[in-house]
């Protein structure tokens, strides 16, 4: 995909704005003024509705930020509009809180600790042992 990068942007908000690209399906979907949040990232407002699986926006969002260690949040601006920020952090494992961005591997497996749904999850919805294990068929 190739991408027009607006002139304002520094390399952090380039590695943003190219996933929000990704995240939208070019950047000629993107429908909200794309504005510099921070020397480290970008926001924009969205009016796209986020699920989990159906067209799985909102799971894409997830993992493409753990992928590439960008910070995403959703917030709320009416009942139609929310606003995107994206920022783009140093590490994996970094100093403080606002450095680091885990993979979401390590992250799916801490929430399981805290969250764990083996006793109210249907059984016709219980994880093959094969995909628990992170492998598949």
């Amino acid at each position: 995909m190739i991408i027009t990068y607006p002139e304002w942007m520094n390399e952090n908000q380039k590695k943003c704005y190219r996933m929000l690209c990704d995240l939208m399906g070019g950047e000629h979907h993107i429908t909200g003024k794309v504005k510099e949040s921070s020397p480290w990232g970008i926001q924009t407002t969205i009016s796209t509705d986020f699920a989990s699986y159906d067209f799985a926006e909102l799971t894409k969002l997830v993992v493409l930020a753990h992928d590439r260690g960008i910070r995403a949040s959703l917030s709320p601006l009416n009942m139609q509009y929310m606003r995107l920020m994206l920022h783009v952090r140093q590490y994996r494992d970094g100093p403080t809180f606002y450095e680091r961005h885990p993979t979401l591997e390590k992250q799916a497996a801490a929430i399981r600790v805290l969250y764990s749904t083996d006793d109210n999850m249907p059984e016709d919805l219980a994880a093959p042992e094969s995909d628990a294990a992170g492998g598949g068929k």
